[in-house]
């Protein structure tokens, strides 16, 4: 199951809850376990004995479906992870930072799913001595806003800075 939709080229994070999707498996698992508690009600007395395994097999594996998709979703949240199906929209903005005026680099970027409808990320830009900081900082700011992000941080390294070897902790 896919939580984010892609509409053209921009990735839009969890237009549909991912809670809502789930309540709404865990809905269909009900429905379907007491049709069949109550298909099996009705046919129990009537020498379908089988009936009760073959119910129980069918309930115990939906039921392993919908915990499998929770899990999975809510997994993918609390390892930080990047958000599903938009691998392809990072590395495109990751390249048109390199093409801005003024950006010499980048690292230490990450990206994970802070809550279902939350995406954030931090990134480290090395600019050149002359680059409008300032400039930088929003440019690469609304990239990642435009394909989701909900919270970006970005860190102006200067060429200077980098080469006079200081370290950015105390």
């Amino acid at each position: 199951m896919r939580f984010a939709f892609a509409y053209g080229s921009r990735f839009q994070p969890y237009t549909i809850s991912i809670f809502f999707l789930g309540m709404h498996e865990v809905i269909l698992s009900n429905t379907f376990r007491n049709i069949l508690l109550a298909a099996s009600a009705l046919l129990l007395p009537n020498g379908w004995k089988l009936l009760d395994c073959v119910c129980s097999i069918f309930i115990s594996a939906f039921s392993v479906k919908v915990l499998y998709a929770v899990l999975r979703t809510n997994a993918r949240i609390l390892l930080l992870s990047v958000p599903p199906g938009s691998e392809k929209e990072i590395q495109q903005v990751l390249l048109q930072i390199l093409a801005m005026g003024g950006v010499l680099s980048y690292k230490d970027h990450r990206f994970w799913a802070h809550s279902p409808n939350q995406f954030v990320g931090s990134i480290h830009v090395h600019a050149t001595n002359e680059a409008n900081e300032q400039k930088i900082i929003n440019d690469v700011s609304g990239l990642f806003l435009a394909i989701g992000f909900t919270h970006f941080t970005v860190q102006i390294e200067k060429d200077q800075f980098i080469r006079s070897g200081n370290t950015t902790a105390p």
